[in-house]
């Protein structure tokens, strides 16, 4: 009985150690460059101690103590991914497209002075066959 009391408080301390991580403002100020995106709004800090308690709960039983670790490590980052704003999202969209851009825009333009070279080379083959002078 013992061994199994140790192993429910050592589970409820990285709850809350996890829990601690993503809510308390000092911990937010060390891991805010690593977690920046990530960090948990104070509306949300209710919401997301419930889901950690059901969690927990629901994986009680089904997983062992180390895979309920990883586990709750996963929920919590897919959980903190579905929280990014639309405008964040679109932000990241458009430095992409800006990306590629600019490096279709490099691969356009040689594209281009390739055309360019291609016609002036048909043209003065073409004429060349027709005896046809050139003045340039």
């Amino acid at each position: 009985m013992y061994l199994f009391e140790q192993y429910i408080t050592s589970i409820s301390l990285i709850n809350e150690t996890i829990v601690q991580l993503f809510i308390n403002p000092s911990l937010k100020k060390r891991f805010k460059n690593i977690f920046s995106s990530y960090i948990v709004k104070k509306k949300q800090q209710k919401k997301l101690k419930n889901e950690f308690k059901l969690i927990h709960k629901s994986c009680e039983q089904i997983f062992s103590f180390r895979n309920r670790v990883v586990f709750m490590f996963y929920y919590l980052f897919v959980f903190a991914l579905k929280q990014l704003k639309e405008e964040e999202i679109q932000i990241v969209i458009h430095h992409w497209i800006q990306i590629l851009n600019i490096k279709l825009g490099w691969i356009k333009d040689f594209d281009k002075i390739v055309a360019n070279y291609v016609n002036l080379f048909a043209f003065f083959s073409f004429s060349a066959n027709q005896n046809i002078s050139i003045f340039i």
